[in-house]
């Protein structure tokens, strides 16, 4: 693992510090949590994506919510800027933002037997047990 987060850091270091990295490590609570902070200290970047396809989650997709969709990321002081995320001109001014989560998201369209909202664990097993009775 660590002969892995050296390449990456001098990889990093080479053409992108301040921008994103992403680990892909195991499931295991305990392991994850470790991996994942030694990763944060040594690779110099302003995003890390944990088990998630990195070059997608950078832009901001349904496979993350913490990343604001854009195809403009700041890289951070590390690399002379003055943020690390995503920059607009937004940045200019000051705002409050208040997101609630929504079921529905139009822009992300899947097949009909693809289960995506909060609660639809039940919905699947009502659709499976239909299927098969």
């Amino acid at each position: 693992f660590m002969d892995g987060v050296d390449v990456c850091s001098r990889i990093v270091k080479n053409g992108g510090v301040g921008h994103t990295a992403g680990l892909y490590t195991s499931k295991d609570p305990s392991i994850a949590f470790q991996r994942e902070t030694i990763f944060v200290k040594q690779v110099p970047v302003g995003r890390v994506f944990i088990n998630t396809p990195t070059s997608l989650t950078a832009i901001g997709t349904a496979f993350n919510f913490q990343v604001d969709p854009s195809f403009t990321l700041g890289v951070g002081t590390l690399a002379g800027s003055s943020v690390s995320n995503n920059l607009g001109p937004m940045h200019l001014i000051n705002l409050v933002t208040v997101a609630r989560r929504q079921t529905h998201i139009e822009w992300f369209n899947l097949p009909n037997r693809i289960y995506f909202n909060r609660g639809c664990l039940e919905e699947a097993l009502r659709d499976c047990s239909k299927a098969y009775s």
